[in-house]
């Protein structure tokens, strides 16, 4: 089955207080991004990348591609003004270009998912309607409406942060979008949408390499994870 990455690289990077899309900061003289597309582009079962970027930026992704080897790279389209809209344009072209029977969707700000991960979600989407990668929650998990004091706690044992990639058909994709449209469901992620639709998600256990870089304290535990892992591949 024939597998396209929808990498969603479209946000502005607002909390990570930089000017430049988060995304495209260097961290080592390389865009986050690019670690991103370089990850996917190791996975033997993805067979092609299709990113959906802020306008404008196009011609930087395709140059970092060529730059970079991400031999991978099928198409640069420019992403809308939500994540919603992001994923809609991408799903629409991978859907026109045809060839594609599933799709796995990324940040692209989340450069270290370890490949094993990535596969273990593709394999498991043969067994569902969507697959997601997740991490659970280690620490004590409160409630609270105005971020200054609690009104209750919420057993953790339960509790899953959502990952990624999210895996689907592109077939299924595309008729929970257009379900999505016509109710106005445009503030929940495609996983959401799913068990909204009362589809069956299946999931597999992530770690904290598949972290996403959101503030700025992220760079400085991409940056220490990198360490970790130069040290990893020096001792192999």
């Amino acid at each position: 089955m024939k597998t396209t990455a929808l990498i969603l690289a479209g946000g502005c990077g607002s909390r990570s207080a930089q000017a430049v899309p988060k995304q495209f900061l260097t961290v080592d003289d390389i865009p986050v991004i690019v670690y991103t597309m370089k990850n996917i582009q190791a996975v033997e079962q993805i067979d092609s990348i299709v990113v959906a970027g802020p306008q404008g930026w196009e011609n930087f992704i395709y140059t970092y591609a060529k730059q970079f080897g991400i031999s991978k790279l099928d198409m640069v389209v420019v992403g809308g003004s939500t994540r919603h809209e992001s994923i809609c344009n991408g799903i629409k072209y991978i859907a026109d270009a045809g060839g594609t029977e599933r799709v796995c969707l990324f940040d692209a700000n989340r450069p270290l998912i370890p490949k094993q991960m990535i596969v273990d979600t593709i394999e498991l989407s043969e067994k569902c309607d969507c697959a997601l990668l997740v991490e659970p929650s280690y620490d004590s998990m409160f409630i609270s409406h105005d971020e200054n004091s609690l009104e209750t706690y919420t057993d953790r044992s339960c509790l899953y942060r959502g990952e990624m990639p999210e895996c689907a058909r592109l077939e299924a994709l595309v008729d929970i979008y257009k379900r999505a449209e016509k109710e106005g469901l445009t503030e929940l992620t495609t996983t959401s949408l799913f068990l909204h639709f009362g589809k069956k998600v299946l999931t597999t256990r992530g770690n904290i390499r598949c972290f996403k870089i959101t503030t700025a304290d992220d760079f400085e535990l991409f940056r220490a994870l990198l360490k970790v892992e130069k040290m990893e591949n020096l001792m192999k």
